[in-house]
């Protein structure tokens, strides 16, 4: 599992909005008892205490990976995780976790300077969580089969982590894939994405939500060809 299960994970630097306010966030399927849509509830800001109370994490199961000889048309499923922690539990809480509803963002990032042929403010790939699930048992696959239409795909329900021994803890996590076109490395071998996220967390008893944010984070993929290198090295020689 990613690194932040059962684990203290220090606080990133910044925690920092999503990218566009109408990213993909709405579902309707995916274990609907435990999610509520966020124009469903009442518009408040969260206290302090609230937004102490809970906490997410986003991490990547591979930040650095490198792709040979995928098809140009072909879809590469990364892979990462959310973890949900509520540090507040007491003996009143109920036994199973809060109403939760997510969104996730992944676009690509580039450093900024005068040499750069691309900018964050208009980044080559976006993509955002639009609901589409999947069973856990039907995961295997998921790097080879996806298409960037599905949008980034949840695993369906969260699970309890229940290796956290701290008093008053409790802690949930769900995995997820972003699917990156390799058309995206037409004419690049190597890119970096950001991947952020929010979590909208409903008390069952007020119907009062706390908006929580992930740090972000950074990752890379690199598409390399064999044909390609071996046509390098042989113009060198």
């Amino acid at each position: 599992m990613a690194e932040c299960m059962a684990a203290e994970v220090p606080p990133p630097h910044a925690y920092t909005s999503l990218y566009s306010s109408n990213a993909g966030y709405a579902n309707y399927e995916w274990n609907p008892i435990r999610l509520l849509r966020l124009d469903s509830l009442p518009q408040r800001s969260s206290t302090r205490a609230e937004l102490n109370r809970f906490d997410l994490k986003l991490s990547l199961y591979e930040k650095h990976v490198e792709l040979w000889d995928k098809p140009q048309g072909s879809t590469y499923g990364w892979k990462g995780l959310l973890v949900l922690t509520d540090r507040q539990v007491s003996a009143s809480t109920l036994p199973e976790m809060p109403y939760v509803e997510i969104r996730l963002d992944c676009r690509t990032h580039t450093y900024d300077g005068p040499f750069s042929a691309e900018s964050n403010d208009l980044p080559a790939f976006t993509i955002g969580f639009g609901g589409v699930s999947v069973d856990p048992a039907n995961t295997d696959d998921m790097p080879h089969c996806m298409t960037p239409d599905d949008g980034i795909v949840v695993e369906r329900g969260w699970k309890e982590n229940r290796n956290v021994t701290l008093p008053r803890q409790r802690q949930w996590y769900v995995k997820f894939w972003v699917p990156v076109p390799m058309a995206l490395f037409r004419k690049v071998e190597m890119r970096m994405f950001k991947v952020k996220a929010m979590a909208s967390v409903v008390d069952d008893k007020t119907c009062r939500r706390t908006l929580i944010y992930s740090g972000v984070e950074l990752g890379d993929i690199s598409h390399l060809r064999k044909q390609r290198d071996m046509d390098r090295a042989v113009s060198q020689k």
